[in-house]
C-alpha cells in the first residue's frame, strides 16, 4: 500500500495504491474478490491498466479507458516516481 496522488482531466486527489505481480493465480484471486462494476471488455487486469475504485472514479470523472497519472514516493528512495496508466476496471 502506498499514497499516492491521482491526477486525471485537472483534478487531484490523494488515495492508496495497491500493487500486485501481474501473475495468473494473482488475477484469479483478484476476479474472484474484487466487484468490478464498470470493465474494459477484454483484459481488465492488463499489466499496463489500473482498477480504479468507484468512489475516487465519480470525484475524479474517471471512466474506463481513461489515462491517468499516479505520482508516488519510491519506498526505499528519496525519489518521486510519475506514469501514466489506463481505467481498465472500476471496483466498488
Amino acid at each position: 500500500q502506498i499514497a499516492a496522488e491521482v491526477q486525471s482531466g485537472g483534478k487531484k486527489e490523494r488515495a492508496d495504491v495497491f500493487g500486485f505481480f501481474n501473475k495468473e493465480e494473482t488475477k484469479k484471486g483478484l476476479e474472484e474478490n474484487v466487484v468490478l462494476v464498470s470493465r474494459q471488455e477484454k483484459n481488465a487486469l492488463d499489466k499496463k491498466g489500473v482498477l480504479v475504485g468507484e468512489v475516487l472514479a465519480k470525484k475524479l470523472g474517471i471512466n474506463i479507458g481513461d489515462k491517468i497519472r499516479l505520482s508516488y514516493r519510491l519506498k526505499f528512495k528519496s525519489e518521486e516516481f510519475t506514469g501514466e496508466f489506463t481505467v481498465t476496471g472500476i471496483f466498488l
